[in-house]
């Protein structure tokens, strides 16, 4: 038979307490709103082609932070608006309140209102290492039409347990 003094007892709670408090401030800090992402081009003189559109290559930089290049066409060359991209700030700001999303963020809607234009080709760079490379193949400005977000036929509505 093993005996725990209240002694040790005791400070084995106020250790439980302190790693608990510990976890929940880290948890506090991942979800604490952050200062919006500033994002800044500077035009590297060379051009490209994408989706069928000339584009104009730039470096991007992130809150100052090299990030990549991108090639870019005018918005309005495109049929398209900064307030086209507005649906992406209330989606960012869910996500920088969501534990799970907060983390590593894209505010894309602040990148269009900054941006010379659309990326048609971004190039996305660590440690002057390529990282990922997205390229379009088609752009255009369509509506979308309700159905797309209908329920498939036979779904059922089901309640989460412990909800109501």
């Amino acid at each position: 038979m093993v005996e725990i003094s209240p002694i040790h007892s005791l400070i084995c709670m106020r250790t439980l307490v302190k790693q608990v408090e510990e976890m929940l401030k880290k948890q506090e800090e991942a979800v604490k709103p952050r200062a919006p992402l500033k994002y800044t081009f500077e035009k590297t003189g060379k051009s490209g082609k994408a989706a069928g559109h000339s584009c104009d290559w730039y470096k991007q930089f992130e809150s100052g932070e090299y990030e990549g290049q991108g090639c870019f066409v005018p918005l309005a060359r495109l049929g398209l608006a900064v307030q086209d991209f507005k649906v992406f700030d209330a989606m960012m700001s869910y996500y920088e309140t969501s534990p799970a999303g907060g983390a590593d963020r894209m505010d894309f809607g602040r990148l269009m209102a900054q941006a010379p234009g659309f990326p048609v080709i971004a190039a996305k760079e660590k440690d002057g290492k390529p990282r990922e490379t997205m390229r379009f193949t088609r752009i255009a400005k369509e509506s979308v039409p309700a159905s797309r977000f209908a329920p498939p036929d036979g779904y059922q509505r089901k309640k989460t347990p412990g909800t109501e």
